[in-house]
C-alpha cells in the first residue's frame, strides 16, 4: 500500500529544491576540504599536491555551481508570474 502524503507537510517549491541542492554541493565542497587536509598527511610531497590540486579543482567548481543554483533561484523569484 502507498504512503499516503502528509498533510501537515509544506509543499516543496523550486526555490527550496534549489536550496536542498545547494545544501548537498556545500557538503561535498565540505569532503573537498577534508581530502585536501587528508592528503597532507600523506607524507609524500608529490603526492600531497596532487590530491589537494585535485580538491581544490573540484571545490572550485563546487562553488560555481552552487553559485549559478542561486542566481537561477533569484531570477526565478523576480519574475513576473502572468
Amino acid at each position: 500500500m502507498p504512503d499516503k502524503p502528509d498533510p501537515m507537510a509544506i509543499p516543496e517549491t523550486p526555490g527550496s529544491k534549489l536550496l536542498d541542492v545547494c545544501d548537498r554541493l556545500s557538503e561535498a565542497e565540505d569532503f573537498c576540504r577534508a581530502i585536501f587536509m587528508a592528503a597532507a598527511g600523506l607524507g609524500d610531497s608529490g603526492n600531497t599536491a596532487v590530491f589537494q590540486s585535485l580538491a581544490d579543482i573540484a571545490k572550485a567548481k563546487i562553488r560555481r555551481s552552487i553559485t549559478e543554483l542561486y542566481e537561477i533561484r533569484d531570477d526565478a523569484e523576480y519574475q513576473p508570474r502572468s
